[in-house]
């Protein structure tokens, strides 16, 4: 069963929790707005560093880290890993960027297509995001400016939006009630709901993203 990865600005900590519950397995201190999971290891936004920085397992040890291209905490915003590449969301230039592995060369990038983008995910073909101003969230044509859905959020002030890429299980959060949402796919049902840690949830993740097995199973499927 996939574990619920979520991240708090209120308690400044991420937290694993177990399945989809308000159990914490464990937590981490990060003062952040997003994080995503890789291969067995977090990915977290940290503004203390300015850095998106990849860890080991569930820890505060740094394996890998890549400076904000806007150079500040406050351009930060959103993080994402599509089985290559890091993907970033930036809000005060207002742009997505796909880099070069987890490394600091910008592979392409386009402006956003909302002045309020906020945490970012990726379902194994496009790009998600959120409106916080329009209160939706957003799929777009892969990694590309072209919103190819949008849902209402169920929520004001939606965070972000990411997919547990096993069976067809997403998850999203919102400021205005705290919560985190379970969804089916992208889609408006929520089939489970539970309070955030604390009182000001950013970004969601799930623990099978990228897992071996996963990795194992797309391989197979591509080869199909």
């Amino acid at each position: 069963m996939a574990n619920l990865v979520s991240i708090d600005q209120g308690t400044i900590k991420a937290y694993l929790h177990s399945g989809f519950s308000t159990t914490i397995t464990t937590s981490l201190t990060v003062w952040g707005t997003d994080v995503d999971w890789k291969e067995g290891n977090v990915i977290v936004v940290n503004f203390n560093t300015v850095k998106y920085e990849l860890r080991v397992g569930f820890t505060s040890t740094v394996t890998s880290s890549v400076t904000s291209p806007g150079g500040a905490k406050e351009d930060m915003e959103g993080v994402s890993w599509d089985g290559d590449n890091l993907m970033l969301s930036e809000v005060n230039d207002t742009k997505m960027y796909k880099m070069s592995g987890f490394t600091s060369t910008i592979t392409t990038s386009f402006a956003s297509t909302v002045a309020r983008a906020k945490a970012i995910g990726w379902d194994g073909s496009n790009l998600l995001g959120s409106d916080a101003t329009a209160d939706t969230h957003l799929e777009y044509s892969g990694f590309s400016s072209t919103v190819s859905d949008s849902i209402a959020a169920g929520d004001t002030f939606p965070q972000g939006i990411n997919s547990a890429l096993a069976g067809d299980v997403y998850s999203s959060c919102g400021r205005e009630n705290d919560r985190i949402q379970q969804r089916d796919g992208f889609s408006t049902t929520i089939t489970s709901s539970i309070a955030s840690p604390g009182s000001s949830p950013m970004g969601t993740a799930w623990d099978s993203r990228f897992s071996s097995s996963q990795i194992a199973a797309m391989a197979l499927l591509g080869a199909g």
